[in-house]
């Protein structure tokens, strides 16, 4: 394989992660996982991981950023007021809560809301999910 094909398969799978874990990720919850598979296959499992675990990251601070934006609009009180038990029982052990979401299929969105509520900080929210995202990847 000429380094073009490499950088470019990869690129593309950096792509397809930033899809997969970005917008689209509450209409393709089962999408990723084939895709990590097959460019495994392909190319060294690890830097699949840390190629992988770096779009994801990427594309939450973006979708971290947007959620605690959107939440804290007056707009969104209630929503902020109904949620206030959920937010307490994350602001206990959030980096742990976080950690678990980005480490087993638990929908990515469920901590990002609560972390956004809680205005837990986002370097911390995407340590956890960096350090949780890497050995599943």
């Amino acid at each position: 394989m000429s380094d073009l094909s490499i950088w470019t398969g990869l690129g593309s799978f950096a792509l397809i992660t930033a899809w997969c874990h970005g917008p689209a990720s509450p209409l393709l919850p089962f999408a990723f996982e084939p895709v990590l598979m097959a460019y495994g296959k392909i190319y060294p499992p690890l830097t699949v991981a840390l190629v992988g675990t770096a779009a994801s990251v990427a594309v939450e601070a973006v979708n971290y950023m947007g959620y605690r934006w959107l939440l804290h609009r007056r707009r969104l009180g209630r929503v902020r007021e109904v949620s206030a038990g959920m937010t307490r029982i994350f602001g206990r052990r959030p980096f742990l809560a976080c950690l678990l979401v980005a480490s087993t299929p638990v929908p990515d969105w469920s901590a990002r809301i609560l972390g956004a509520l809680a205005r837990y900080p986002a370097r911390r929210y995407l340590l956890a999910f960096a350090v949780g995202r890497l050995p599943m990847f």
